[in-house]
C-alpha cells in the first residue's frame, strides 16, 4: 500500500494505491471522490465524483508517479487481477477524452 497527496485545480486529494489486486481509492476532504485500479497503460473507473477537468489531473498524477516508481504492468497481477467492467469506464493514460461525451 502506497500512500500520497497532490494538489491539482485549486484542491487537495489523498490517493491511496493498494496494489494491483485491490485498487486505488483517491479523497478529498474526508470523502472517497474516486475508486478504480491501473490495467497496464490504462486507468480503469469503478465509481467517480470527479468532474472530466479532475479526472484528467488524476490520470496526470497517476501516470507521472507509475513512471517514476517504474510500477509492474498488470500481466504481473495474477489470475486474481480485476478487469473493466465497460468500455465507458476506462480512461486511457496516454490521452484519450475522459469519459467519452459523459463530461460533467
Amino acid at each position: 500500500m502506497k500512500t500520497w497527496s497532490f494538489l491539482a485545480l485549486g484542491r487537495s486529494y489523498e490517493i491511496t494505491d493498494y496494489g494491483p489486486r485491490v485498487g486505488i481509492e483517491v479523497t478529498r476532504n474526508g470523502y472517497t471522490v474516486w475508486t478504480g485500479y491501473r490495467d497496464g497503460a490504462r486507468l480503469v473507473t469503478d465509481t467517480s465524483t470527479l468532474p472530466a477537468r479532475e479526472l484528467g489531473a488524476l490520470r496526470e498524477e497517476l501516470l507521472r508517479r507509475a513512471a517514476s516508481r517504474g510500477a509492474a504492468p498488470a500481466a504481473d497481477a495474477g489470475l486474481g487481477a480485476r478487469r473493466p467492467q465497460r468500455a465507458v469506464e476506462q480512461l486511457d493514460l496516454l490521452g484519450a477524452p475522459a469519459l467519452g461525451g459523459c463530461q460533467r
